[in-house]
């Protein structure tokens, strides 16, 4: 887990788990699949697998590449609303 990271989104379960009528929750604790970091990971993974532009590039390359676009997406996701809305190449 990131300890160093401002918001912990990253860590929270991509597809929580809904509560019962009397607030139970319906798993148990440990159980809650995979966070919304894994699953863009694995999603931008997928993309770059899929890609012809990625050649020869090793898995270990592909996969930190993955992992630094989810994180990327996090970091926007994290951020202010007006700050979503500026281009960030032209800074």
């Amino acid at each position: 887990m990131l300890k160093n990271r401002e918001s912990f989104n990253s860590e929270l379960p991509s597809f929580p788990n809904p509560v019962g009528a009397q607030g139970v929750v319906k798993c148990t604790l440990g159980n809650e699949g995979l966070t919304k970091r894994e699953l863009l990971a694995a999603m931008a993974m997928q993309g770059l697998l899929a890609s012809p532009q990625t050649g020869s590039r090793s898995y270990s390359y592909l996969a930190l590449k993955a992992v630094r676009q989810a994180d990327a997406l996090l970091t926007a996701l994290d951020a202010p609303y007006h700050e979503i809305h500026e281009d960030p190449d032209d800074a």
